[in-house]
């Protein structure tokens, strides 16, 4: 009966470690920001610079929840924000509930592990950002 016990495992954790391959992979997809600044020249011109940069999506797993704070009551709608970087921090796929203009402002943004220190599409620091409140609608 442990042979079959131990097959079993073997084949749950080998089928584990293959989704988490793919998943991986699925999320190591490049994205490129394109970054346009206009700038006046003494002559009265103007000379436009565009520059792309390519950002490798982080493909290592996000811990899990540090804390899970209940969303407030009274939204309106949420949504699902992609994965993505915003501000030089790798965010994970987060949670945004809008509401109508509250004292505490008009988004709720579930906590989440971001990434502010990677090695090509490694993570290699995580920093928590506990759930709150924003006073208007950011979507990173």
């Amino acid at each position: 009966m442990t042979r079959i016990y131990y097959k079993l495992f073997v084949c749950i954790a080998g089928l584990m470690f293959l989704l988490v391959g793919v998943n991986a992979k699925a999320q190591g997809q490049d994205t490129t920001s394109t970054t346009t600044t206009t700038t006046e020249t003494p002559e009265g011109g103007s000379v436009t610079k565009v520059v792309e940069t390519t950002n490798r999506a982080i493909v290592t797993p996000v811990p899990a929840a540090k804390e899970v704070i209940a969303t407030p009551e009274g939204y309106v709608s949420c949504f699902y924000v992609q994965a993505g970087w915003f501000n030089n921090l790798w965010v994970p796929t987060h949670r945004v509930c809008q509401y109508n203009n509250t004292g505490e402002g008009v988004v709720w943004i579930e906590g989440y592990w971001g990434c502010n220190k990677s090695k090509e599409d490694v993570c290699t620091n995580w920093e928590w950002r506990s759930g709150h409140w924003q006073k208007s609608l950011v979507v990173y």
